[in-house]
């Protein structure tokens, strides 16, 4: 994935699992390339599986993989959007199941 430093394009060696590369990071990056307007690099983000989110081993509730999934579904334009979205807010439910000490919604 380029890296822009000095206002110039790098290429970064791909790293596999890391504990930084989780979910929450992942929406930051998303929402700050939405808002700089920057579609190539949504476009990247958009491609990241879920399942390499995971492997990162930080916890989230499961609520924030399904918005990860549905910002995805949203961006490709694909008709999942709607059945994550609802899994997404479900999620949010004070009396759903949550991990131990997980990243919560």
């Amino acid at each position: 994935m380029p890296d822009r430093q000095q206002r110039r394009d790098q290429q970064l060696a791909a790293t596999g699992p890391q504990d930084y590369l989780h979910a929450g990071n992942w929406l930051t990056s998303l929402y700050l390339a939405v808002i700089c307007r920057e579609n190539a690099r949504v476009n990247q983000l958009a491609q990241v599986p879920v399942s390499s989110l995971r492997a990162s081993g930080a916890e989230f509730d499961e609520c924030i993989y399904a918005w990860v999934e549905t910002l995805q579904h949203l961006w490709f334009g694909r008709r999942a959007v709607w059945d994550t979205l609802v899994t997404a807010v479900d999620g949010t439910d004070l009396s759903a199941p949550r991990s131990p000490a997980p990243r919560s919604c």
